[in-house]
């Protein structure tokens, strides 16, 4: 939920949008728990990205949004 808020907050700001393309990195493929089983290289939109962690709790989408969002 954390992560969705500050990205959200990131979009209202004009820092991020949700058409911004993501790489999954090699770190984000490797977490644990609940996935989505995204491939590093893989690219997505934040919106995809947001879709995956908020309803398919996807752990991997979670943590490529924090990465995208963080620089």
């Amino acid at each position: 939920m954390m992560v969705a808020l500050i990205t959200m907050e990131h979009i209202q700001a004009g820092k991020v949008s949700l058409e911004d393309i993501a790489t999954i990195s090699k770190y984000a493929t490797c977490v644990g728990g609940s996935k989505v089983y995204l491939k590093a290289g893989q690219k997505l939109t934040v919106s995809d990205l947001l879709e995956a962690a908020m309803i398919r709790s996807g752990n991997d989408a979670a943590y490529s949004l924090a990465e995208h969002v963080s620089g």
